[in-house]
């Protein structure tokens, strides 16, 4: 019987785990951009994070972008060198407030398959879901 609760306890620790990452390795990988200042963002911009090289690039929707991740620690993530190729989209609004945003994140948090990144106050910038 004593198995079986500390089994189950050890379920219920682990499923709880899984639902709030806020480990540096939950950033590593793809993430598409879903949410910009709280509101729906246009799709086709993809944000990818490796840690093992300190990378950060992707596709604003328009243009390509990259840049270093200076620092990532368990709640902090400092990008750094952010540069973008310049091709003129015809709609440039997106773009422009993505890199405006990317540009003041500070912190993150990772839950549930999605990444906020946040600026030094906590306020959510931009909202990504795993791809």
């Amino acid at each position: 019987m004593k198995k079986i609760k500390l089994l189950l306890w050890s379920a219920v620790v682990a499923t709880l785990s899984a639902c709030s990452s806020s480990s540096p390795e939950a950033l590593e990988g793809s993430w598409q951009l879903t949410h910009i200042d709280g509101k729906p963002a246009a799709t086709g911009v993809v944000l990818q994070l490796n840690l093992k090289d300190k990378k950060v690039n992707g596709n604003d929707g328009c243009n390509t972008f990259m840049g270093m991740i200076e620092k990532a620690t368990d709640k902090e993530l400092i990008l750094s060198d952010l540069a973008t190729s310049l091709m003129l989209c015809e709609n440039m609004e997106q773009p422009d407030l993505f890199h405006a945003e990317i540009q003041k994140v500070k912190a993150y948090r990772v839950t549930q398959k999605q990444l906020v990144l946040l600026d030094a106050q906590g306020q959510e910038l931009l909202t990504f879901k795993k791809e």
